[in-house]
């Protein structure tokens, strides 16, 4: 049968079928190798949290943790801040109290200051005293907000 016998009946030649199934299998790779370079682009170095670099944890929060689940996994953590401004270079940086865990969600605990009032029925507030930590680390889940003076808690997650 000729080509157009073929095409003019519908029915594919032969080898026409082999190119079909090869064309599927490089789209296929294709799709595979862009989410493949798309996760190796998304992982930072704010992705890994440096606990290396973290003291020994210890303090009444951590029993206050263990009481509500969470493992305390590192102690005090800086984390130092460039700032470039018109030619012009400061420094700062984030304290950071614990590094906790709970099924497998890695969270950032801060400890209750009481010269810094957050006002929890505002989420501007809220959002100010947080939101930086919450996007410091692409694995941090949240936030944990330790109020040693009341022995409470507070879990702290942003969505955007």
């Amino acid at each position: 049968m000729s080509y157009l016998e073929y095409y003019f009946r519908g029915d594919m030649m032969p080898y026409e079928k082999d190119l079909l199934v090869l064309l599927l299998i490089v789209v296929s790779v294709f799709v595979w190798f862009f989410f493949l370079i798309r996760r190796w682009l998304r992982t930072t170095m704010r992705s890994n949290i440096p606990l290396h670099e973290a003291s020994e944890p210890k303090g009444k929060a951590i029993s206050i943790l263990e009481k509500h689940g969470y493992d305390v996994i590192a102690g005090k953590l800086i984390v130092p801040i460039q700032i470039h401004i018109d030619g012009s270079n400061l420094s700062s940086r984030y304290y950071i109290d614990y590094i906790a865990t709970k099924d497998n969600e890695d969270y950032i605990v801060l400890l209750a200051k009481h010269r810094q009032d957050v006002n929890w029925k505002a989420g501007s507030s809220v959002r100010d005293h947080f939101f930086n930590y919450a996007i410091l680390y692409d694995k941090i889940k949240g936030i944990i907000y330790v109020d040693l003076s009341n022995n409470t808690i507070k879990k702290i997650v942003f969505q955007l």
